[in-house]
């Protein structure tokens, strides 16, 4: 039985389809009952720890059709005691993905605003997106912060927090917990990294599974080149000290870890580059079609013929 634990935007569904491809595995992605409000409620200690017990023993299993089961879900990372009380066999994989990128996606995507991407108030939101609102662990309520000390962070800031603090708490949970029954896996690293972790998973698999990356964002992310000094700062602040060690070199960005965070970023900007241009075309259209109609150019020509017999009587 496997649980990969990870924080959101860091490719949960990527690698539950890609581990739904070996021979044997159950793989799933945030199945039902999927924890949103509950985990964060356990974490906090909002509510008693048989609870989430039950709920666990009732609705995930360690075969399912003669298959072991791995779920990858990015609420059991803050449950992961309750899970090895659960599960004393579970063995857990540890998906981390570059800090940077994390940030540069959940601001993008508006966490921390009290509404999703896709409505600008709560109360247009869906039931699962008030979840997920609703769900987010804030540093007031697991008492790191005061309620006041949170409030003087701006969003930006408190998604770094979030990527720092989730990560400290996995790497805390299973080192205590499971210390000898979990795999550390960077998302950059994946495609070369399967079969090690096929191998450490026990399967025996005649073709190895292919990674695919799923559930991309709608729009494009808040990249790191174009921070401000303060918000790098801010970063530096929450998150330096798991990036230190996880990604050594991220403060210098040289050699191969540049190729793989200036490439996307420049995608990035070439893809707003394009998106300007498009609009921008769309807009010379609209003044052409307005240039083109009768009215208008009526309505020109009566004000030049104003102004020319103002002059005249000039």
């Amino acid at each position: 039985m496997f649980f990969v634990v990870t924080t959101g935007r860091s490719g949960s569904t990527t690698i539950a389809r890609t581990l739904g491809q070996i021979d044997g595995c159950h793989s799933v992605h945030e199945p039902e009952p999927a924890l949103i409000l509950e985990s964060t409620q356990q974490h906090c200690g909002d509510v008693a720890a048989g609870t989430i017990h039950a709920m666990l023993r009732e609705t995930r299993f360690p075969t399912v059709n003669g298959k072991v089961y791995c779920e990858s879900n990015q609420t059991l990372s803050l449950i992961i005691p309750d899970l090895v009380s659960v599960f004393p066999e579970a063995r857990f994989i540890w998906l981390i993905r570059n800090g940077l990128d994390v940030v540069a996606s959940t601001y993008q995507k508006q966490w921390y605003t009290g509404h999703s991407e896709n409505h600008s108030r709560y109360e247009d939101c869906s039931a699962i997106e008030k979840a997920w609102i609703d769900g987010r662990v804030r540093a007031d309520r697991i008492g790191e912060m005061s309620e006041s000390e949170w409030e003087e962070l701006n969003r930006f800031e408190k998604c770094c927090w979030y990527w720092g603090y989730v990560n400290r708490v996995i790497e805390k949970d299973l080192r205590r917990c499971a210390p000898d029954r979990f795999y550390t896996l960077r998302l950059e690293d994946m495609p070369q990294e399967l079969p090690k972790l096929v191998k450490w998973m026990g399967f025996e698999s005649s073709q190895l599974p292919m990674m695919r990356r799923d559930n991309i964002a709608k729009r494009v992310p808040f990249h790191w080149i174009e921070w401000s000094t303060e918000q790098h700062a801010a970063f530096a602040r929450q998150c330096g000290d798991v990036m230190d060690k996880h990604y050594p070199s991220w403060r210098t960005f040289t050699g191969k870890e540049a190729q793989l965070y200036v490439a996307p970023a420049i995608a990035g900007l070439a893809q707003k580059v394009d998106e300007l241009q498009k609009s921008l075309s769309q807009k010379q259209s609209e003044l052409n079609s307005i240039k083109n109609n009768k009215l208008w150019r009526f309505v020109r020509f009566f004000f030049k013929s104003a102004v020319s017999n103002d002059k005249g009587k000039l």
